[in-house]
């Protein structure tokens, strides 16, 4: 690791001012660099790493190298931004992250290094938008009232037709009855067929 130069550096987590990290999301830290020496400096690349909270020895992750190619005047300040992802499989648990700017003069022939951000987080699980156990049990729940409704609606058309056909039916027969007997009117034959249904009427 460069020795430290003459930069002095702040750091700021804009959107998780608490310091409780979602597993898994782009966090943001702003890194304010000042120049305090005497020539301007090249803030060449920043980068960090996820170590344990106890014992920094023991590293979790290391976080991806953003180069930057920043010239930086003496006596000027600027802010710039680094985007870090822990890893999704992370537990939830405390970590120390820490952020390393480097830097160089303008020859490129003098590396300096300041670790603007060193801190104890905490890793908690992000937000889902949607529990795929619960949306699951929904579509469960849904599928089977619309077959439900499905079997209901057969039976009830199946009762439908069955009382259509049987009504059809009588109608047919009665119809064909009395079309048959139409022929026989005025003949002696009628009288007797007359009296045959007065009889059936009558039990």
């Amino acid at each position: 690791m460069p020795p430290e130069g003459m930069a002095v550096t702040k750091s700021v987590l804009p959107e998780h001012p608490q310091k409780l990290l979602p597993a898994g999301d782009v966090i943001p830290v702003l890194l304010g660099f000042r120049n305090e020496g005497s020539e301007p400096v090249n803030v060449s690349a920043i980068m960090g790493s996820l170590n344990h909270a106890g014992d920094f020895r023991v590293y979790y992750q290391n976080f991806s190298m953003q180069p930057l190619g920043i010239t930086v005047p003496a006596g000027a300040e600027l802010t710039m931004e680094y985007l870090f992802r822990p890893d999704p499989a992370l537990p939830p648990m405390e970590f120390r992250i820490a952020i390393t700017a480097f830097y160089s003069n303008v020859k490129g022939n003098e590396w300096y290094s300041s670790t603007f951000f060193n801190e104890t987080i905490e890793i908690v699980e992000a937000e889902k938008f949607f529990d795929t156990e619960v949306l699951f049990m929904y579509a469960t729940i849904i599928c089977l009232m619309a077959l439900a409704v499905f079997g209901l609606v057969r039976w009830a058309a199946s009762l439908s037709i069955f009382k259509k056909a049987v009504t059809t039916k009588k109608a047919k027969a009665a119809s064909t009855t009395t079309a048959d007997d139409d022929w026989l009117k005025g003949t002696p034959a009628s009288k007797v067929i007359k009296g045959r249904k007065t009889e059936k009427k009558t039990d």
